[in-house]
């Protein structure tokens, strides 16, 4: 009996899967972080037409502080600022500064949207549907990874191996315990 219903359940999981990525295909593709770039910067620019000393301020402190950290964030401070230089806008010192020092190498430090996708779709199959995470040899049921990576070509059109889908599994995982080691709860209990 279990092994019939077990088959309806991939199935199912898969349906839902596919409509998930469909959904979001526009956003999963590479090129769509370049054009959600440019859309952002040009609001920086509109917003700087409106206020332009408020968008000054906010610019400078957010090229001193988290844009150094992480590399998205440098990469729209530096497209803002470019805009607004090749508008003749005259930059605070420490923007300029900003902008002479070089582009962090390396991967982002953050996940990507993909890869948040890819997980949140995992978490759903597994609560969901109660199939595993990642494939096992002992078992024959499908895996909620390769139920993924099956949606998103199916549902987005991006042809993904299972490595790939597992990969990005255990690395958000990993960071999510690291995270969690390095800034323990702290409950607060009350002695009588």
């Amino acid at each position: 009996m279990k092994a019939d219903a077990q088959p309806s359940a991939e199935k199912e999981a898969l349906e839902w899967a596919t409509g998930y990525f469909r959904e979001r295909c526009d956003r999963l593709h590479p090129s769509w972080r370049r054009r959600a770039l440019e859309s952002d910067a040009a609001c920086i620019v509109a917003l700087y037409d409106n206020i332009p000393k408020w968008t000054m301020r906010s610019l400078t402190g957010f090229a001193k502080g988290l844009a150094r950290e992480d590399r998205q964030a440098g990469d729209l401070v530096r497209e803002a600022v470019t805009r607004l230089a090749e508008r003749g806008v005259p930059l605070r010192p420490s923007l300029r500064d900003f902008m002479r020092t070089k582009r962090r190498p390396g991967p982002d430090t953050r996940p990507r949207y993909f890869d948040h996708q890819v997980c949140d779709a995992i978490r759903h199959i597994v609560s969901t549907w109660k199939i595993y995470a990642t494939h096992n040899l002992t078992r024959e049921q499908a895996s909620a990874a390769s139920i993924v990576r099956d949606a998103l070509e199916r549902g987005a059109g991006i042809r993904v191996s299972d490595a790939k889908i597992q990969g990005i599994w255990f690395a958000e995982n990993r960071a999510l315990k690291k995270a969690s080691r390095s800034r323990p709860l702290r409950q607060s209990v009350r002695k009588k």
